[in-house]
């Protein structure tokens, strides 16, 4: 299982995709496939094609990923005013992650890879993304079993954790790599979520969520 997680518009949104490797890559395929088509090569980022673009790909765009099998959660999170970055950024948006994602892995047994753009570096010596993912990973341990497991930090960070049914969960976490294809599809979908919403009301597998 792929869970992968970028942000947009100055961390005030933030995007999480999750599927099983075959979904992804299935997913993957149609979108680099849609993007051939209209001429557009290399790197994905919704953020560098004009408006032209945009609007020539949305709909494609938008019904890959309902016909898909993959899970779409966005968050609004304008951090309140009176709220520091790393309260909010460190422990409040983990939990909430974890809540997103909780539905979905509950029961479920084998490998999970969990990757994160690096983003979150709102705390002192560039290592706010790695801290992020540690807390999210601590707090996915609480939702699927009510206690908080222990995140070995290796070539990745690891956590295993042993639900109630008896399955179990490894998950493996990163820092996304700067060709990451999970990043590239939250990034460019994300992008289209904020630039044209109603695309995505009708979708059951994609679910949104503003935080006050």
């Amino acid at each position: 299982m792929r869970v992968a997680i970028d942000s947009s518009n100055k961390l005030t949104y933030t995007g999480i995709m999750s599927g099983s490797f075959t979904a992804t890559e299935e997913l993957f395929q149609n979108f680099e496939r849609i993007f051939k088509e209209n001429g557009v090569a290399g790197k994905f980022h919704w953020s560098q094609l004009s408006s032209k673009m945009k609007n020539k790909l949305k709909v494609p765009l938008a019904k890959a990923l309902s016909e898909s099998k993959m899970n779409f959660n966005v968050i609004y999170h304008r951090k309140p005013a009176k709220v520091t970055k790393k309260e909010w950024f460190m422990f409040y948006l983990p939990t909430q992650i974890a809540q997103r994602l909780e539905h979905w892995l509950s029961g479920r047994g084998g490998n999970v890879e969990l990757i994160v753009d690096d983003d979150y570096t709102v705390i002192k010596g560039g290592t706010g993304t790695v801290y992020f993912i540690e807390r999210l990973l601590r707090q996915l341990s609480v939702r699927l079993t009510g206690k908080e497991a222990t995140v070995r930090r290796e070539d990745k960070m690891k956590m295993t954790v042993k639900q109630a049914n008896g399955n179990i969960l490894s998950f493996h976490a990163s820092v996304a790599g700067k060709s990451s294809r999970g990043i590239g599809l939250v990034d460019v979908y994300l992008g289209l979520y904020i630039f044209e919403p109603r695309l995505f009301r009708e979708m059951k597998n994609v679910y949104y969520k503003s935080l006050k």
